[in-house]
């Protein structure tokens, strides 16, 4: 059993299902934080996910274009006929042919096979690619239909993957309707609008700048007694684990691993170090120390559960209610919510304000028509933001809820504000999951129908 797997067992229990399921946003989440913990840096499943999504707006792109031929796309056995299909595509540029053909290739180069029955790339492909084009083939067939009920009378003339190196917004593949682009923002499985940054969130809802420094510097800045107060008390009590697992000026085996990662093999060596934290340091001076936040990041991983359920306690009492208040004490106006609903909805750019696109995710049973900026801003008179409960959780979790003028809930976008690649070793990141939508309302809200593509089709 390698170590990873040794790891994903050892944290096991604190998953609700008692393993992560990676199909809950929370599991997900909260396995990302661990394994940014346990390599000592920042970890993405999302980063990760690169080549589905290469694979996946390819074979969408092959689909789409065997609907418009009139017949279902054809499964490739091996990577030899996957290539010839590439090559014949008229949606893919010879530079995004090479691309998807490599993102498979890297895989063999890497010696991760996964992709071909028994190992072998003259093989078929196995379940887990079949998988990628289920859903590409779903999505483009749903797509395909909606399309065309939309537009009775266009022609569908063509569809392309965007190029890597193309700015088109938000826009995955573009299908062009009588010469006229229809932008697709494409997802793989469930979706979701990616991840979003704390300050650009933030800055978004109260103006420019807010967060220039990081939530929880800024808050050091107003509250520093809230996090001080958690800080200090983690330090010591990691110093007393350190001490703890110290005999005869050996480490034990766990802690020993640690301590070897920033080069200290004895009890002595740390001590000479100078790692060793007083206690007393603030967060202004601790966030500057990369080498001593980063040892401290690791040892707190080989905790006993008692000494994170203090630290986590001491969060929620300290940390949670100086982030209320911070977001309470601020006003909105309508350009800061506009601008808000513009970055969460990945409508920022101003070339593209015009532009409304379709949000193609879950194989194509959750279609949405997203709004242009333009329009975001001519409706936002009658929308308002309101925070909704937090949960009783050391991380800091509550909704944000957007209505219309008449309070009907549109959408609930919810925030989940943690130290993600580590206690204290840097500012807290926004790991909020998939914005919730109300169909009916939100595409009456937005006026979704017409001669445009619809908010919601399937």
């Amino acid at each position: 059993m390698d170590l990873i797997t040794k790891y994903l067992n050892r944290i096991a229990y604190k998953f609700p299902k008692g393993y992560p399921d990676m199909n809950n946003d929370q599991d997900v989440l909260l396995l990302e934080t661990f394994i940014s913990e346990f390599i000592g840096e920042k970890f993405s499943l999302e980063e990760a996910q690169n080549i589905t999504d290469v694979l996946h707006e390819t074979f969408f792109t092959l689909a789409f274009e065997s609907l418009m031929q009139g017949k279902e796309y054809s499964y490739p056995k091996n990577l030899k006929d996957l290539s010839n299909q590439i090559d014949n595509a008229k949606g893919l540029s010879e530079k995004e042919s090479g691309i998807t053909k490599n993102a498979i290739v890297d895989r063999l180069t890497k010696k991760d096979t996964s992709f071909f029955e028994d190992k072998d790339p003259t093989k078929d492909f196995n379940s887990k690619i079949i998988t990628y084009i289920d859903d590409a083939k779903i999505s483009a067939k749903n797509t395909f239909e909606a399309i065309k009920k939309s537009y009775p009378k266009g022609k569908i003339n063509s569809v392309r993957r965007v190029a890597s190196d193309e700015n088109l917004g938000v826009a995955d593949n573009v299908v062009y309707i009588d010469g006229e682009p229809v932008f697709i923002s494409l997802k793989y499985g469930k979706g979701q609008f990616g991840s979003l940054s704390i300050p650009k969130l933030l800055n978004s809802m109260y103006g420019e700048n807010t967060l220039e420094s990081g939530l929880i510097k800024k808050i050091s800045e107003t509250d520093p007694e809230s996090i001080n107060n958690t800080l200090q008390p983690f330090i010591k009590d990691l110093n007393d684990l350190i001490d703890k697992k110290s005999n005869n000026n050996e480490f034990d085996e766990d802690l020993k691993k640690v301590m070897f990662k920033s080069g200290i093999n004895t009890p002595d060596e740390f001590k000479k170090s100078g790692l060793k934290a007083k206690g007393n340091e603030t967060f202004d001076d601790w966030i500057k120390d990369a080498q001593r936040k980063k040892l401290y990041g690791r040892i707190y991983v080989i905790a006993d559960n008692n000494l994170k359920k203090d630290h986590q306690n001491r969060k929620k009492q300290n940390i949670n209610p100086s982030i209320d208040k911070f977001l309470k004490d601020k006003n909105i106006d309508e350009e800061q919510i506009a601008n808000t609903i513009s970055y969460l909805f990945r409508q920022e750019d101003d070339e593209f304000k015009d532009k409304d696109y379709l949000y193609v995710s879950n194989g194509g049973s959750k279609i949405l028509k997203i709004p242009s900026r333009n329009k975001i801003f001519d409706k936002v008179k009658d929308l308002k933001f309101e925070l909704g409960p937090r949960n009783n959780n050391s991380d800091y979790q509550r909704d944000i809820l957007i209505k219309d003028s008449n309070d009907k809930l549109l959408v609930t976008i919810p925030l989940n504000f943690r130290f993600s690649a580590g206690q204290f070793r840097d500012n807290y990141d926004q790991k909020g999951t998939t914005p919730t939508f109300n169909p009916e309302a939100f595409n009456e809200f937005f006026e979704a129908s017409g001669d445009k593509v619809k908010a919601t089709m399937g």
